[in-house]
């Protein structure tokens, strides 16, 4: 067995989980796209040279939501997963990381134009997520709004129907989900319009 392949991962960490796991915790294992990049991180260590390696379990949006939502079961996800690459003595797990998985397959990294496919996508898992973070109606809010680039190309604009409005932590909620749903290797800037 090779710890550090994929499907090996899933099914080590889950074996980990054991019978009595949070539903959420076997969900996202379950559901999630594992991708691992190799020797991210190296240091010397009493048994050798240690490898650290980035895990990234790339979720489908409400999946993302629900463990985005729960710092327990972000920790034991960290747990199994890094007890599952340690199984190499020499190997470590540098950093977890969750991310939204468009439906249909992987999203092209934060840079450039929103792709046409993905972008269509991202009202609907706006809506997702927040209706797993038990927003309801800035779920519905989100469905209907438009997602944008701005001119400059800097910021992700999300145009709203002119009868909705959002204040406060309904728009911090609504900003917050997109930051999760697009972030790679930096946050974008959200702004609402």
């Amino acid at each position: 067995m090779t710890p550090l392949d994929p499907r090996e991962l899933r099914l080590s960490a889950l074996e980990a989980l054991g019978p009595f796991a949070d539903p959420r915790e076997v969900r996202a294992l379950e559901r999630a796209e594992v991708i691992v990049r190799r020797d991210v991180r190296v240091w010397e260590g009493s048994r050798g040279t240690i490898r650290g390696h980035l895990v990234v379990l790339r979720l489908p949006a409400c999946e993302l939501g629900r463990v985005l939502g729960s710092p327990s079961v972000q920790g034991a996800l960290q747990a199994v997963i890094a007890r599952a690459v340690s199984e190499d003595p020499l190997s470590a797990l540098a950093d977890l990381r969750f991310e939204w998985r468009a439906s249909g397959g992987e999203m092209s990294a934060y840079r450039g134009e929103i792709p046409g496919e993905e972008g269509a996508q991202i009202p609907r898992a706006m809506h997702d997520f927040l209706l797993a973070r038990g927003h309801a109606s800035t779920a519905e809010i989100a469905r209907r709004a438009e997602v944008r680039r701005s001119g400059s190309g800097d910021e992700i604009v999300v145009l709203l129907d002119p009868k909705d409005r959002l204040q406060g932590p309904e728009a911090q909620a609504l900003v917050s989900c997109l930051r999760a749903l697009l972030t790679r290797e930096t946050t974008p800037r959200v702004r609402l319009a």
